[in-house]
């Protein structure tokens, strides 16, 4: 089973270069069911409020993302979208972004996407 949180700026990740030489933008993961944060999609959906420079994000979004959607869950911070990945609210980057924390044999993680990469916090502390 695949998964996907992905953004706007996140869209290569689920379309490799190679699928659009078929002419549209052919899903690396077929059978996979498709996670976004409700809000975010619904931000990139209306396209209202986009700044110049996210543009782009919008039309790839358009592109490549809304297609998906109905093959694809849309779900909230604090909800469970498996067992031991529960979504975290991370607004910022962009409206409704997530993160996400997963928990398994006692041990955590969470998956900031690029709403927290700066390099003088992870060459300083990359803990």
């Amino acid at each position: 089973m695949g998964r996907s949180g992905a953004n706007a700026s996140h869209c290569a990740a689920v379309y490799p270069t190679a699928s659009w030489s078929r002419g549209w933008p052919w899903p690396v993961f077929p059978n996979a069911r498709y996670v976004f944060g409700a809000a975010e999609f619904d931000f990139w959906r209306r396209g209202e409020n986009v700044c110049e420079a996210r543009k782009f994000n919008r039309e790839l979004f358009v592109k490549i993302a809304l297609p998906l959607a109905n093959r694809s869950s849309f779900v909230k911070p604090g909800e469970d979208i498996a067992p031991g990945i529960r979504t975290v609210d991370a607004a910022g980057h962009s409206p409704g972004m997530l993160a996400y924390h997963i928990e398994s044999e006692g041990k955590r993680l969470l998956i900031w996407a690029d709403s927290c990469v700066h390099y003088v916090m992870a060459i300083q502390r990359p803990d």
